[in-house]
């Protein structure tokens, strides 16, 4: 923006206004959809699209619009101005996270549609990056558990097949060896064979079964470190947007003496060490224990 018009005060009046009937029509968007609820209700089922298109020539879609707005925003307190409709309508869809709508309001995030896609794009990025790695610890969970049956499922049919193999076996009497016929020394190599692959199974099963454990147990620091993050960086964002809540009102500052004006600067003081933190995490650097001013 030019100085020329930063400077034009007729300029800024005229912006005033227009952030002014945004505001107005933002805020018209909600109660209109709180209307468009209520009508809803008392239409019934079949009857609500119909009686948009007689009335003002609407369609469902706009009209879902207005009622997720109100549904999203009814009742709450947020500062709406230079939200513009296309905004309201992104952060009102029931996908839109609910960081981001606070992230907009609270105007860490630009109100402009091609900011708020981008952040949502990113948001559910991460999401999916997050519900595939639980998906993948699941799997290899179910994976562990599946071979361990398995190795117990061939260890019960080994018991089962050297009581078989016992109990096929020629047997001793007052030291004459019981002379087996042909079918039953054919049953006993069959026995023997089955025996023998059971264990080869067996063996095989409880290798993947630690197999499958070494892999969990090396990814689960990493799982472990993401879950500890997005739990850990809900309750920063939490306790800053709390923060902000607390800053002094305009009407305060002409109160101020050393005293006061000493404490904001250790605020600010600790903001800037957090977003120097920030930075250093995205440049691979580091991080020390941030110093006490």
């Amino acid at each position: 923006m030019s100085d020329i018009v930063a400077q034009d005060v007729e300029l800024a009046k005229i912006a005033e206004r227009i952030r002014t009937r945004m505001k107005r029509t933002v805020e018209d968007i909600i109660e209109i959809g709180r209307d468009l609820i209520a009508a809803k209700e008392r239409i019934g089922h079949g009857g609500f699209g119909d009686w948009l298109e007689a009335e003002f020539d609407m369609s469902d879609s706009a009209a879902t619009k207005f009622m997720q707005s109100a549904e999203r925003f009814g009742g709450k307190n947020v500062n709406f101005t230079n939200l513009p409709t296309s905004v309201l309508y992104l952060l009102a869809a029931p996908s839109t996270p609910d960081p981001i709508v606070e992230k907009v309001t609270s105007g860490e995030i630009p109100a402009t549609t091609a900011a708020v896609k981008e952040a949502i794009a990113k948001a559910k990025a991460a999401e999916k990056d997050a519900a595939a790695a639980r998906k993948a610890l699941t799997e290899q969970q179910e994976e562990y558990a599946a071979a361990q049956a398995r190795a117990a499922s061939l260890a019960r049919t080994i018991d089962s097949l050297k009581t078989e193999l016992e109990q096929a076996k020629p047997k001793t009497i007052e030291k004459i060896v019981e002379k087996p016929d042909p079918k039953q020394a054919k049953r006993i190599k069959e026995l023997e064979a089955q025996l023998e692959a059971a264990e080869r199974d067996k063996d095989a099963a409880e290798q993947h079964a630690q197999a499958v454990q070494a892999q969990a147990e090396a990814n689960l620091p990493e799982v472990r470190a993401r879950a500890r993050w997005e739990s850990q960086a809900t309750q920063m964002g939490t306790l800053l947007r709390e923060a902000l809540a607390y800053l002094p009102a305009q009407e305060d500052l002409a109160a101020f003496g050393s005293a006061e004006w000493r404490r904001m600067d250790d605020l600010e003081y600790y903001a800037q060490q957090i977003i120097a933190a920030i930075q250093k995490i995205r440049n691979g650097a580091t991080i020390i224990d941030v110093e006490a001013a």
